[in-house]
């Protein structure tokens, strides 16, 4: 919450517009490319195998559901871009996420071709089952954390704030970069 209220000051100060020139576009290009490296990896291209090793299509025999599913959803929104069809990201992972359920809920649940499609499958989904009473739990005792000495004499909570301020300040950027750079495609 606190990083949210930092985020939301520096959003409306003039600091903002100053921050987004400053950034070199070869910076940009590697967060870029990074956001790429974890979908590629979170697709099932990529299996890590330790902390630095990375296996390419190592596990093509066991994913091989994700890894197609992932990669028509990839050609889906370069052909509906190529096409200049407006929102194409937003309609590929639609269509791509409607045929994942349909999948991940009508395999057999011991199938290993939905081992990383499990989360979408609705026969394990209790959303419906919230418990209100942990809600409101959570938020008494988020009141009286504030409270608490401890955590306001810990530079971690600092660090805490300024990570979390920082990850959404980026997310809100490239949000907003993608946005104003489509808005200028349609105007011209």
């Amino acid at each position: 919450m606190l990083s949210s209220i930092v985020f939301v000051t520096v959003f409306l100060i003039p600091i903002r517009s100053f921050i987004i020139k400053s950034i070199p576009k070869g910076i940009i290009l590697a967060i870029g490319l990074f956001i790429a490296y974890v979908g590629i990896l979170s697709m099932g291209w990529l299996k890590q195998e330790g902390e630095i090793q990375i296996a390419f299509v190592a596990v093509l025999k066991e994913n091989y559901l994700p890894i197609i599913l992932g990669s028509i959803r990839l050609l889906l929104i370069l052909f509906l871009v190529f096409k200049k069809i407006p929102e194409a990201v937003g309609i590929a992972i639609l269509a791509v996420s409607v045929i994942a359920i349909i999948f991940a809920s009508t395999l057999p649940s011991d199938s290993t071709a939905i081992k990383l499609l499990d989360s979408a499958d609705l026969r394990k989904w209790e959303g419906w089952n919230y418990d209100f009473k942990g809600f409101a739990w959570n938020w008494t005792s988020t009141f009286k954390a504030f409270g608490n000495s401890k955590i306001w004499t810990s530079p971690v909570t600092y660090i805490s704030i300024f990570i979390v301020m920082l990850i959404n300040f980026f997310d809100a950027t490239g949000t907003m970069a993608a946005f104003t750079h489509q808005l200028d495609q349609k105007t011209n």
